[in-house]
């Protein structure tokens, strides 16, 4: 059974960071800007997603938690080198694109990961304060927690009618409803006394007819039974 890529939540987006060269008076864009995504716990990831913006080329580092490692030892990998967005970083064709990048592309298989650097490349002077990547969403194929939390989800917020007092505050919530005890009450005498009714012989003589001179009208008193 295929299973669908969930995306991870919980996730730290930080701000883009633009790497400039020169001292503090002289400084120019390098072309060159930084974005970090820092995961809540380690999670195993097959693919990211973004969309582009006038971003030339990209690498793609991960920070993981090496397995067995006790206390828990964390290293740097590179994921993806050189990834390109734009065939032409001078013009725009592709500067918006979407984009998903699957295992298949990835260097290593990322296990356990704890933040995802994306390493941003514009060369053109067209765009070179002026490029990023946007709507960056990581997805892991490990849906178990996600399934055991909503379940808990659910088990937490359904009411409870194991007891009296579960009964009394639905009802409570619910409104001006007559209790459950006095509507099965009503209704027992209902069935009784239908029962009763259907267990009776039917009438034997005939009702006749009634006559007026009241141009077809009738007196209510007329229409009882004797």
């Amino acid at each position: 059974m295929t299973t669908t890529p969930q995306v991870v939540s919980g996730v730290k987006i930080k701000k883009s960071e633009l790497l400039t060269l020169g001292g503090a008076d002289e400084s120019f864009s390098s072309g060159c800007a930084v974005i970090e995504v820092v995961l809540s716990r380690p999670q195993d990831i097959c693919q990211i997603s973004f969309t582009n913006h006038y971003t030339a080329s990209l690498d793609v580092r991960a920070k993981v938690n090496v397995a067995g490692s006790s206390p828990a030892v964390k290293v740097w990998k590179t994921v993806i080198r050189g990834y390109q967005l734009m065939n032409n970083p001078h013009c725009e064709a592709q500067s918006q694109n979407n984009f998903v990048l699957k295992e298949d592309l990835f260097r290593c298989k990322l296990d356990s990961v704890i933040s995802v650097r994306f390493i941003l490349r514009q060369p053109s002077p067209n765009w070179l304060t002026n490029f990023s990547i946007e709507h960056i969403h990581l997805h892991t194929n490990n849906t178990t927690t996600n399934m055991k939390t909503s379940i808990q989800n659910i088990s937490s917020s359904r009411p409870s009618f194991d007891s009296e007092y579960a009964n009394e505050h639905v009802i409570s919530q619910v409104g001006d409803l007559p209790h459950p005890r006095s509507v099965s009450r009503d209704l027992h005498k209902l069935l009784l006394l239908s029962h009763n009714i259907s267990s009776l012989p039917p009438p034997t003589g005939s009702l006749g007819r009634f006559h007026s001179n009241h141009h077809d009208s009738y007196d209510v008193s007329m229409l009882t039974y004797n």
